[in-house]
């Protein structure tokens, strides 16, 4: 008797269980879309089509081999998002059409104001990271959590004849990549079920 409550405790409570281990994927950094916004009258038609995609699980099973063998239990992904345009400004979210993963948009009409300078200014460019992070157990290919993720930052120049010209490149670039570490410290937690 004493053996099979024994094996039974055993079957429930594995004498080694597996402490989980992570694998990291990312899925968002091939290309960075630039969308200039095209205020025109009439349709309301999102003409900015991107591929949808044929799902995840594809994807899914060209990774976990390797990450199994290097001794993953679980996988985290970044994909990327798509999602009606919000980017932020001063006083709160615009934008036309929709966008996926990385990227910057373009307003070449909008008119900006400086709320600590008060300056006003015609456009604004605004990085964006569009992400979707989801938590994969590797054993069973199931999704565990999803964290969805939308960092933008509009930033406009007086000085600039072109929205584009309100940020160097290499500022576009420094912005980008702190939207994107934004994004993973929110996400990240939040996947994990940590507070």
């Amino acid at each position: 008797m004493r053996l099979l409550v024994l094996l039974l405790t055993l079957a429930v409570f594995p004498v080694h269980a597996q402490k989980p281990a992570y694998a990291v994927a990312s899925l968002i950094g091939d290309r960075l879309l630039v969308v200039v916004a095209d205020k025109s009258v009439g349709s309301n038609i999102d003409r900015n089509r991107l591929d949808e995609g044929t799902g995840i699980k594809p994807m899914i099973d060209v990774i976990a081999p390797a990450a199994q063998k290097a001794g993953a239990t679980h996988l985290i992904i970044a994909l990327k998002n798509r999602d009606d345009a919000r980017l932020r400004v001063a006083d709160g979210m615009v934008g036309l059409g929709k966008l996926e993963g990385l990227g910057f948009y373009v307003d070449n009409v909008m008119r900006m104001t400086n709320s600590e300078t008060g300056e006003g200014a015609v456009g604004f460019v605004a990085p964006f990271a569009y992400i979707r992070f989801l938590l994969v157990d590797l054993n069973t290919g199931a999704t565990l959590r999803e964290q969805v993720v939308r960092e933008s930052h509009a930033v406009s120049s007086q000085k600039a004849t072109v929205a584009w010209d309100a940020l160097p490149a290499e500022q576009k670039v420094q912005l980008l990549q702190h939207l994107i570490r934004t994004a993973v410290d929110d996400a990240i937690p939040e996947l994990l079920g940590k507070p």
